[in-house]
């Protein structure tokens, strides 16, 4: 919220999948979301994932796994935004 204070947690139905999903991370504009899932069609482990906004109060699009050299056999967790979200690391 606006005002710093919490809401009720919600599901995300377009994120949601039956695998164990974990660690989400908002950018400081609101606009992805990253988190840690053991999704099927991984690379292995948890991968990292990004789902974009679907606009205000829409919530997100349907996640794609990050590409490239992140993800890896091993598990991927714990994504954080650094540098006014122009940057992300990850454990």
């Amino acid at each position: 919220r606006a005002d710093g204070s919490s809401g009720g947690v919600e599901r995300l139905e377009s994120i949601a999948s039956p695998a164990d999903e974990r660690c989400p991370a908002l950018h400081p504009s609101g606009g992805t979301l990253l988190f840690a899932s053991r999704r099927s069609g991984g690379a292995g482990g948890f991968d990292l994932y990004a789902a974009a906004s679907a606009g205000p109060r829409a919530g997100f699009q349907a996640p794609e796994r990050l590409s490239g050299e992140l993800n890896s056999a091993d598990d991927e967790i714990d994504p954080a935004y650094l540098e006014g979200g122009f940057a992300f690391a990850f454990r």
